[in-house]
């Protein structure tokens, strides 16, 4: 399951809710990314108890100074890929560094299943099968856990999996005991459905990282122009009111409405009164100051700008070029998309202890009222809070 085209989302999106969708899939990874390194404690205790297992076992048996230098190899590479593991934050990276996360991740965990395949190489004792047997146990049961970490990766566990138990059972394959064919035949079949129940688990891990992902958008976002939604506005406003309120800067609030919006729907269908819609809301998003300004559809036909620090001389300057700029959308569309124009309320207030947020809203909502009894296509200011600021 995934986005990773325009394909694969409802048509009628606006391409900044087809962004997020995309988007989703880079998120989606950095999660993976961070369920696997999160295990990362238990994969490396789970490494020195197998190591340390097959260290015991196999001490009067195998070659001692290789054991050491395996056994080392083994602790030493598991604790510095932990460390390193630990420094993964997902939120502080970006997309870039995530992909070299992912590198690494992959690289390390075909290093790691190398080395427990070079335990079945190099400790394996030909016509030794009771030691042979007892080498398998650790190398196959840690390959059977590492289903549950290495599933999150699309194909983290076979680069496991494969490097680590092929050498067994290559060797246990040319063993001239019956039992040791078997069990190097059989083992083979055994990880093919350890992979497709890994395939399975990364699918629904999947499904539910996008899924949770886009249930955090919507409910944010408005499923039709892809900017925020009165939930989001109503958050916003209250946060920036309080922000004002430490620092007594002003706040301005701009609510715009489509004049005669339902005339339209009713002359050219809703489909049409969908696309002025989202031109009006793109066009209010590409005028807002990324990262500062907060546009939002706060009602059928109406959208509201909250402009932190911003005076009331300047709010008015940004509404009246939203107003503007909603006349060259039906010029810019070559399709059958009406004009539209817009009336729009403007409010600035340096907030105190004694107001609120729903004071600049209203003011603002007033003179929206106005410059709609005032012939529409028009902003109106109300002086009330200006400030000299």
């Amino acid at each position: 399951m995934g986005f990773k085209s325009n394909r694969d989302y409802p048509a009628h999106l606006s391409p900044q809710v087809a962004e997020v969708y995309d988007q989703y899939e880079t998120d989606a990874k950095a999660e993976h990314l961070k369920l696997i390194l999160n295990q990362s404690t238990f994969v490396l205790f789970g490494n020195y108890a197998a190591g340390l297992t097959v260290l015991i076992g196999s001490w009067h048996a195998a070659d001692q100074g290789i054991l050491i230098a395996w056994f080392v190899l083994v602790v030493g590479f598991n604790t510095l890929r932990a460390l390193a593991g630990r420094r993964f934050v997902p939120d502080q990276i970006e997309p870039p560094e995530i992909d070299r996360w992912e590198r690494r991740l992959l690289g390390s965990t075909l290093l790691s299943g190398v080395l427990w395949g070079s335990a079945g190489y190099l400790l394996y004792l030909p016509g030794e099968l009771d030691h042979n047997f007892f080498l398998a146990v650790p190398i196959i049961a840690m390959s059977a856990a590492a289903v549950t970490s290495y599933s999150y990766h699309q194909i983290a566990y076979p680069l496991f999996f494969v490097p680590a138990v092929t050498p067994l059972i290559l060797s246990l394959i040319q063993e001239p005991s019956a039992s040791a064919k078997a069990i190097g035949l059989v083992t083979p079949l055994y990880f093919l459905m350890m992979y497709l129940l890994s395939r399975r688990i990364y699918r629904a891990a999947h499904a539910a990282v996008l899924s949770g992902f886009a249930n955090q958008h919507f409910a944010n976002h408005d499923y039709l122009t892809g900017i925020a939604n009165r939930r989001a506005f109503q958050e916003a406003l209250e946060r920036e009111w309080a922000r004002a309120l430490r620092t007594g800067k002003p706040i301005s609030l701009v609510i715009a409405d489509i004049d005669d919006f339902k005339q339209c729907n009713d002359t050219y269908g809703h489909s049409i009164g969908d696309k002025v819609l989202k031109a009006i809301a793109m066009m209010i998003l590409h005028r807002a100051r990324k990262g500062i300004d907060m546009p939002a559809r706060i009602g059928g036909e109406e959208f509201a700008v909250i402009l932190p620090e911003t005076n009331l001389a300047d709010a008015c300057r940004i509404a009246e070029d939203i107003r503007t700029r909603a006349h060259a959308i039906q010029s810019d569309d070559r399709t059958e998309m009406p004009g539209a124009t817009l009336s729009l309320g403007v409010a600035s207030l340096v907030p105190d202890a004694e107001g609120s947020a729903s004071i600049l809203f209203n003011r603002s909502d007033q003179a929206l009222y106005r410059a709609k009894l005032e012939g529409k296509d028009r902003f109106v200011a109300d002086r009330a809070g200006e400030t000299p600021y």
